[in-house]
């Protein structure tokens, strides 16, 4: 017979301030500020404070514009930041209780663990001509510091591993989808679209020794999914 208790809690809170402006319908401008805590981070990193800002510039309805064909034509940028959170029993240690009442140490606790934050670029453009082709690209890049990782340590410590901020990932990714309006009328109607992207992320900075955690390698210089086979 095995009698399970769970309790946790987790507190939370959080406030932000945003503000949309829009220009003659050509120049758009979007803003945001945030400001979080958790009880799920260490005690000197409770609150952590994030942002967004973008803007867009819809050069089609400028007055000079000579393409009567393009009935859309809006550049975008966005720059933002955000965080992810530990889980609950990340900072505290971990045991198991083993047949006959041992106890077997499994995870040591980290007292200073903080978000892993990220930060995001983004490009675009949307295009729409002869009010039926749609086209829509963006270019992105993320920077991922102080990345969540259950590190693996040395036997002398006791325990098996530690979650900790170990390491910096550096990605990039590219979009492109096309839409096309065929047929539009009370009777029917029938868009066809085709999407491709391609995403691409690797490890700049680690700041533990190289492991291996399943068959992926983390180690500085790789590439998110490499996959090495252990030798026994």
């Amino acid at each position: 017979v095995f009698i399970l208790s769970d309790e946790s809690t987790i507190r939370s809170q959080g406030g932000f301030l945003t503000t949309d402006l829009d220009y003659d319908d050509r120049y758009l401008v979007s803003a945001l500020v945030r400001r979080d805590g958790s009880s799920l981070f260490g005690p000197d990193e409770r609150w952590h404070n994030y942002y967004r800002i973008s803007g867009g510039w819809r050069m089609a309805n400028e007055a000079w514009w000579p393409f009567e064909q393009v009935d859309e034509f809006r550049l975008r940028y966005s720059r933002g930041t955000a965080g992810g959170r530990p889980n609950f029993a990340d900072r505290f240690e971990v045991f198991q209780v083993q047949s006959g009442g041992r106890l077997s140490l499994q995870t040591l606790g980290n007292r200073r663990l903080k978000p892993e934050k990220t930060t995001e670029q983004e490009f675009g453009l949307d295009m729409v001509l002869f009010r039926r082709l749609s086209l829509e690209m963006n270019y992105a890049k993320q920077v991922t510091e102080d990345q969540l990782l259950n590190v693996p340590l040395p036997v002398m410590f006791g325990f098996n591993s530690q979650w900790q901020n170990a390491g910096t990932i550096e990605g990039t990714s590219f979009e492109l989808e096309a839409r096309m309006q065929v047929i539009n009328n009370r009777q029917l109607g029938w868009t066809i679209g085709v999407v491709a992207d391609r995403s691409r992320s690797k490890i700049t900075e680690f700041n533990a020794p190289c492991f291996t955690t399943g068959f992926q390698y983390r180690c500085a210089g790789e590439e998110i999914g490499t996959m090495k086979v252990p030798m026994w």
